[in-house]
């Protein structure tokens, strides 16, 4: 039996580990830790140049045939970092281009997964780890990718327009889940405030509304159709004679003219406090709102003209910025640019673009809509 050396542990460790480093090197079997890179530990084994042997005649162990090197640091492995396998859901929507107000739009929504594993539907759960689905009515295409909100839990009315609502029964909260590649369809009617004013609106989709899902990539939720609303059914828009087109002022900020009193004043519920308010007065900055014939703008007619007179006044000028929101698709890459629509000085008048039915942009490999 051979007498045992008092630095074997010392070099048994020496050589396990330099062992390991010459297979990640390519001078043998790969060790455990050549096929699954970890950070290099904070010592030094034995200084760079000198070799570390056993000695054969007292530990019991055969020497390697040629000197091991415990090197400074591996050479030659790059650490490879896991990478995240992630869902990442789209969405599309499919509509008539026209509804009219107080009526129901049927919509057929579309979610797919383009990630690579499984996103959970609230079906399936948990509910805190599913996705669902907003639609929402909006005066552009830039659909804010944040949960959305119904008037009627806000002190209004089904009926009432806020810009970006949540859509009367358009959440989908029942969903399936959804595999890598796949898709599911979902189909609803989408309810058309009918105190909304006649004219071009959008109605997006937000995928993972409620915020719910990690995916990996998260700007690429939202969507938008664009939809021309006309007056509710009943309604009657009486024109002059010889007028075949219209335009006509429907709102001051999100209050409908039919529920401004003749004194000026409106009757509203405040969304924060649910306090009943009456006879209220407007602010300063009141926020006119028109609606005008989806015809509109034709080759002839492009501008129109806003005026307004306070009580006992005289005719002013409308000069606030109104723009339109677009879509711009370059690549990957959305971005929602404004078109300013007026104030735009045209024959010594100073008027209004009718939002053109086209973007008015142009760039070589982009998209606009």
């Amino acid at each position: 039996m051979f007498p045992m050396h008092r630095t074997l542990p010392r070099l048994a460790l020496l050589a396990t580990l330099t062992t390991g480093s010459a297979g990640a090197e390519g001078q043998g079997p790969p060790s455990e830790a050549a096929t699954n890179p970890q950070p290099a530990p904070m010592m030094r084994l034995a200084p760079a140049g000198n070799a570390a042997r056993l000695p054969a005649a007292h530990s019991g162990l055969a020497a390697p045939a040629a000197p091991v090197v415990a090197p400074e640091r591996l050479r030659g492995v790059i650490p490879i970092r896991p990478m995240l396998r992630r869902p990442d859901l789209v969405v599309s929507i499919s509509a008539t281009p026209k509804a009219a107000a107080g009526t129901d739009l049927p919509v057929t929504v579309t979610v797919t997964n383009k990630g690579t594993i499984k996103t959970l539907g609230t079906a399936e759960g948990p509910v805190n780890r599913a996705y669902m689905v907003d639609l929402v009515w909006s005066l552009d295409s830039n659909i804010p990718a944040e949960t959305a909100v119904q008037p009627a839990y806000q002190g209004l009315t089904k009926d009432d327009f806020v810009e970006d609502m949540l859509i009367m029964g358009g959440r989908i909260s029942n969903t399936k889940s959804i595999a890598p590649g796949a898709s599911v369809t979902y189909t609803l009617a989408a309810y058309v405030p009918k105190g909304i004013a006649p004219g071009t609106y959008w109605l997006g989709a937000y995928a993972d509304s409620i915020e719910r899902v990690a995916e990996s990539n998260e700007a690429n939720n939202t969507t938008a159709r664009q939809v021309a609303i006309g007056t509710a059914p009943g309604t009657a828009n009486t024109l002059p004679p010889g007028v075949d087109y219209w335009i006509m002022p429907w709102a001051v900020g999100n209050t409908p003219l039919y529920k401004i009193k003749a004194s000026g004043f409106t009757d509203y519920t405040d969304g924060l406090s649910g306090r009943a308010m009456t006879d209220a007065p407007f602010g300063a900055r009141l926020g006119f709102r028109s609606g005008y014939d989806s015809r509109l703008p034709t080759a002839k007619l492009a501008y129109y003209r806003w005026q307004y007179r306070p009580v006992g006044g005289v005719w002013t000028e409308f000069t606030e910025t109104i723009g339109a929101h677009y879509e711009r698709k370059e690549g990957s890459k959305v971005t929602f640019p404004v078109y300013v629509l007026g104030p735009k000085p045209v024959n010594g008048n100073i008027l209004y673009e009718f939002r053109p039915k086209k973007p008015p942009f142009s760039e070589p490999g982009v998209t606009f809509s």
